[in-house]
């Protein structure tokens, strides 16, 4: 299982990282799965935003995670490396200090996503 990871540097530039979440057998009854370690999240907050925006560069205000449910945005760091990002895109969002990352919505149709603030 895959999540784009979003961070800050040393020098408080954004950048992407494409990381691989470590799953580790898990058995449920007669169910052979696997499954991630807990982590402790704080809140949850499920938003759809129907108009199209573009906002500046802000930093995340904690820790998260944010999985798109439908629709699309466009996300930009510092770098200025940008991703678009979809349905069941999952992005572990840390830049919490530095120059922190732009986001847009442009296709004229609702964004609505799940945002899991963690400790």
């Amino acid at each position: 299982m895959n999540a784009i990871r979003i961070y800050s540097d040393g020098e408080g530039e954004s950048h992407f990282e494409d990381i691989e979440l470590d799953l580790v057998p898990l058995a449920v009854g007669e169910l052979r799965t696997s499954s991630t370690e807990n982590w402790p999240a704080s809140t949850v907050q499920f938003r759809q935003v129907d108009d199209d925006f573009e906002s500046g560069f802000h930093t995340a205000p904690k820790r998260r995670v944010v999985i798109n449910l439908a629709g699309f945005s466009e996300l930009e760091v510092s770098s200025g490396e940008r991703r678009v990002v979809g349905p069941g895109t999952v992005q572990l969002v840390e830049d919490t200090t530095g120059r922190g990352h732009k986001a847009a919505k442009t296709t004229g149709k609702p964004l609505q996503m799940l945002i899991i603030g963690l400790e």
